[in-house]
């Protein structure tokens, strides 16, 4: 049972794909030592209904701007939204090993049948990775597995 849109399209960031809701200057603490001026932009996508959140470092944000960052962004959330497993995805500030918060995306996988379901946090400035797909992948295949031992 894969996630189906609400506004059509999926899987690439078109103009008018997604709304910024807003941004906000920040600061973003790097280390124990480091913290950078940042800023934080709060994206809707329209394929999905997806909110969330983004922070960049303010230097990263004034050379590409707003929409560019937010296109990127929004293409990576529209991309693992349109994967066949993928049930559901939503956005929540996470601590790392390090005490340090980074923004993620928690991606609910699931069987064909919608009956079996598993949770996969992915940082959401590595959500075009090869480690994020694996991760997604190996859980559907462990629910697949699962399943058919039932």
């Amino acid at each position: 049972m894969a996630l189906a849109p609400v506004g059509g399209g999926g899987g690439v960031a078109e103009q008018g794909s997604f709304t910024v809701l807003g941004q906000n200057p920040t600061i973003l603490v790097q280390g124990a030592s480091q913290v950078v001026d940042a800023m934080t932009i709060t994206v809707q996508d329209s394929t999905y209904g997806i909110t969330f959140s983004f922070t960049i470092p303010r230097t990263e944000w004034a050379g590409e701007g707003t929409q560019a960052a937010a296109t990127l962004y929004a293409s990576w959330v529209q991309y693992i939204a349109a994967r066949p497993g993928t049930v559901a995805v939503a956005y929540a500030a996470e601590v790392n090993a390090a005490g340090l918060l980074y923004d993620a995306l928690i991606v609910t996988v699931g069987t064909p049948d919608g009956l079996n379901t598993a949770n996969v946090t992915v940082p959401l400035a590595q959500a075009n990775s090869t480690a994020t797909f694996d991760a997604l992948n190996a859980a559907e295949a462990t629910l697949t597995a699962t399943a058919a031992l039932t």
